[in-house]
């Protein structure tokens, strides 16, 4: 069975279909599997094909559209059982074109598309692009990947496809890859607390609602170590007892490192789907904040990591209150069992597991 994985993001990004496609590489070199990958964000990686959108990066969101083309002038290339999408629109074309000698099985990472509804707005029209593009990858393709039992009811429902070629996979992270793990869980009140916060896209991220959940524990103050944008609006440094401390885009090993080095680790987006970074961050066996979302408290205890009641600001502080005035040993055994929990049921060789045995059924399904 010979496999070919595109992806448009890979080495110079840190969002969960990057990680998934780096750490699944990084397998494939060590388990020398028959799987070749395509990105345009190959970084000369042995194994890796470039793939050129010189053409798609003159446009904005519709680039994410006319690089389907250019992925589908690669992939034509050479003969393969399966092409694997890790973003379901970018296969569109090549779906497209097949004539039915390959399968194709498409990713769908998260329900934006999904739940876009009306409004005079670019993010609408955006999403409903996408939406009609997602909808014609996942009714032509032979399988599609998703992260949620949430999202696959929701991909079943909106674009009416069969229940049986939707699949649940839950994208594991590369353990051995993380060399650090936080190893001093004391919090003192009259320091400045340090919360790490990872997101590129930080209003989608929930930073507002993480300041405004700050900026209620007004006898404390706080540091937001953000990672991942270049720079954030003058605005949100408006806050009394907040610092802001931009940091932009890190490598995996610096990134490790700011966030072990910081109290607690919280981005409360509302729109997470699987949400790849709470589980490296529960790996790094930092106290973690999770939003009780449709999708994510079906996915996380509080045995292990801590979630407000409610998803909103106050719940927010008042549960950020919590692990402060918590001991060290509550905060250290919590956050140990994180960990132990994500090497049990998120790590990238459970991942793969899985991920072969849905290639290996589409593959051996007629067509």
């Amino acid at each position: 069975m010979k496999v070919a994985f595109f992806t448009t993001t890979m080495f110079s990004r840190s969002n969960g279909p990057a990680n998934f496609a780096v750490g699944l590489y990084n397998l494939a070199r060590r388990n020398k599997t028959d799987i070749e990958f395509f990105s345009e964000d190959s970084k000369n990686k042995l194994g890796v094909t470039q793939v050129s959108t010189k053409t798609s990066s003159l446009f904005h969101f519709m680039g994410m559209i006319i690089k389907s083309v250019e992925y589908y002038k690669v992939a034509k290339k050479k003969e393969f059982d399966l092409n694997v999408w890790n973003f379901s629109i970018v296969g569109w074309y090549s779906i497209f074109k097949n004539k039915g000698n390959i399968k194709n099985v498409v990713f769908v990472n998260d329900q934006l598309s999904l739940d876009c509804k009306f409004n005079l707005s670019y993010s609408y029209l955006r999403y409903k692009i996408f939406r009609f593009f997602e909808s014609f990858t996942c009714k032509r393709a032979n399988s599609i990947i998703t992260n949620s039992e949430v999202l696959k009811r929701k991909i079943i429902d909106n674009y009416n496809v069969n229940e049986h070629k939707v699949n649940v996979l839950y994208k594991g992270i590369d353990i051995p890859k993380i060399n650090v793990v936080k190893k001093d869980w004391s919090i003192k009140k009259n320091e400045i607390i340090k919360i790490s916060f990872v997101k590129t896209n930080y209003i989608e991220g929930g930073l507002e609602m993480l300041c405004s959940a700050l900026s209620k524990l007004n006898l404390l103050n706080f540091e937001i170590i953000i990672i991942g944008p270049l720079k954030i609006d003058k605005n949100f440094k408006d806050y009394n007892n907040i610092k802001i401390n931009c940091l932009g885009r890190l490598d995996k090993g610096e990134l490790y490192n700011k966030i072990i080095n910081t109290d607690m680790y919280c981005v409360p987006c509302l729109n997470e789907a699987f949400g790849q970074a709470n589980i490296e961050a529960l790996a790094l066996q930092i106290p973690t904040l999770i939003l009780p979302t449709e999708i994510q408290a079906n996915l996380h205890k509080n045995d292990y990591c801590w979630i407000p009641k409610e998803s909103n600001s106050l719940s927010l502080s008042d549960e950020i209150s919590e692990i402060i005035s918590s001991t060290a040993l509550i905060r250290k055994t919590k956050a140990m069992l994180g960990r132990e929990i994500v090497k049990e049921k998120y790590s990238i060789e459970t991942t793969s597991t899985e991920f072969t045995k849905i290639l290996q059924n589409t593959y051996n399904e007629k067509l």
